[in-house]
């Protein structure tokens, strides 16, 4: 038996950039009672594309759409990405700022410069 999609949910289904287990997404679909509009689901759907998770590994961290709709990612507000930096200085932490030094640029710093003075101490 053919099941049938709502016209929005074909539409939301075209745009999500991960086609999988559509079944499921469907069934999240039906269960979200003050689902806001597609015009909403788009345009958070926009702006959420061009993040660096969804963009890297071709894509691997995309959420399965069914868990996009249950967590109600729609809702999510865009956070600044971390300027590019050269990856021996670790992770970045969103929102860790340097105790020691105000103009740190490299956010972990301090805390990396501390884990080598401690090394240098016990060599």
């Amino acid at each position: 038996m053919r099941q049938l999609y709502s016209l929005e949910f074909i539409e939301f289904w075209a745009l999500y950039p991960r086609r999988v287990n559509k079944q499921a997404a469907w069934r999240a679909w039906l269960k979200i009672a003050d689902r806001p509009s597609l015009d909403m689901l788009i345009e958070s759907l926009d702006w959420q594309r061009e993040q660096p998770g969804w963009r890297e590994d071709g894509g691997k961290w995309i959420p399965y759409p069914s868990s996009w709709l249950n967590g109600r990612r729609w809702e999510d507000e865009p956070c600044d990405v971390a300027p590019s930096r050269p990856a021996s200085l670790g992770p970045v932490y969103h929102g860790w700022e340097c105790p020691h030094e105000p103009a740190c640029h490299a956010r972990h710093y301090c805390a990396l410069k501390s884990a080598r003075e401690a090394e240098a101490m016990t060599a």
